[in-house]
């Protein structure tokens, strides 16, 4: 199923504003982390894991990346509904445009 929590990561999120926005759009709770280098991290823990120094990821992000989750944002239930909406609009548009796009594409070349 969808998960429970959003983590995430990055310079934008630093404004709370963007993460209620992308909580929102995501109706999930987001979490950011405060670990500076976060990707490097991430590959990190993959290679702890290959080189069996950690027994698995989920062990390896319990590790260390729980230890730098921020506060947590919840989606704003006015704002989820707004963009559940749109995004049906855009599913609807996008099926009605799909064979348009290519024609263009092509006057682009």
């Amino acid at each position: 199923g969808p998960p429970r929590e959003i983590r995430a990561s990055g310079g934008l999120l630093q404004s709370r504003i963007a993460c209620t926005i992308l909580a929102s759009v995501l109706d999930r709770p987001v979490r950011v982390s405060g670990q500076a280098e976060a990707a490097a991290a991430g590959a990190a823990m993959v290679a702890a894991v290959a080189m069996k120094a950690l027994p698995s990821i989920a062990e390896a992000s319990r590790r260390w990346v729980g230890a730098h989750l921020g506060e947590g944002f919840e989606p704003d239930a006015e704002l989820a509904a707004i963009y559940d909406r749109a995004y049906g609009v855009y599913r609807q548009s996008y099926r009605t445009m799909r064979d348009f796009w290519p024609g263009i594409s092509r006057l682009q070349n």
